[in-house]
């Protein structure tokens, strides 16, 4: 229904219906993909509530019932979307996209090497996750698709130590504790709207959420300008202390 409506002759319908539909579209999948992730995984365990706007903030109807079901901030994701110029898809992650998904992050790692070249700077604990040498967690990667093919990805750990491990760098024990998973995303520059990515944060920390997680953390370096402005504009990520972290790189969290 979503894509006969954006491909109708009659743009003016289009317009005066888009922001429902894109609500329940939106509504459904977040759904969709927090049921997909419950089949053959035990019940998590019962966890706080956090600081949440209050219940007025959400929005009624099916699209509200279905925000109120799910365990990842569901009212984040109910105000009103600009129109977007392009359609997008969100899937899981399958192994085929393996080698787009590398491509994609060679890409932007050298777009965003800086005046210092990027073997010289120190690896972040993703940049395994990124280049596949590190595979993500089971029902934890979502890759973005528009006319062209993929174009973008989310992937995430829901147990960061060892790929803290396996670069060598030291986190304390008091960081894990509040954001045990690992989170990274990326995109390519095409993708000029950042509603598509933030579907997909929100999809796949729905995941991490139903596999017990309390938090997750994510780190970006300084020379990457446009993943630092993408990160604040997704709704979710502030930034956080980290003792032992390179001076060059920024560490953002979020509570689940």
């Amino acid at each position: 229904m979503f894509n006969r409506l954006s491909n109708a002759p009659n743009r003016s319908i289009l317009y005066d219906l888009y922001n429902y539909i894109c609500d329940i579209k939106s509504g459904v999948g977040l759904a969709r993909a927090y049921v997909k992730t419950l089949g053959g995984q035990a019940r998590p365990a019962a966890q706080l509530l956090n600081t949440d706007p209050e219940p007025w903030g959400f929005r009624g109807g099916l699209s509200g019932e279905f925000q109120r079901m799910l365990p990842c901030h569901g009212n984040r994701d109910l105000f009103r979307h600009p129109l977007m110029t392009s359609v997008y898809s969100i899937r899981m992650f399958c192994p085929e996209d393996k080698m787009e998904v590398q491509r994609i992050f060679r890409e932007m790692q050298s777009a965003g090497e800086g005046k210092v070249p990027m073997m010289m700077q120190p690896p972040l604990i993703c940049d395994g996750l990124s280049a596949g040498e590190i595979p993500p967690s089971p029902q934890c990667a979502l890759v973005l698709e528009d006319e062209m093919g993929v174009c973008g990805y989310a992937l995430a750990l829901t147990d960061a130590k060892p790929a803290a491990a396996r670069i060598q760098r030291a986190v304390s024990d008091s960081v894990f504790q509040d954001f045990p998973s690992l989170v990274t995303i990326q995109v390519l520059p095409r993708v000029a709207d950042p509603s598509p990515a933030k579907h997909m944060i929100g999809r796949l920390l729905s995941s991490i959420r139903s596999s017990g997680s309390r938090g997750v953390f994510c780190e970006v370096r300084h020379s990457d300008r446009r993943m630092l402005d993408l990160y604040p504009k997704l709704g979710f990520f502030k930034p956080i202390t980290m003792a032992g972290l390179p001076q060059d790189i920024i560490a953002m969290g979020t509570s689940l």
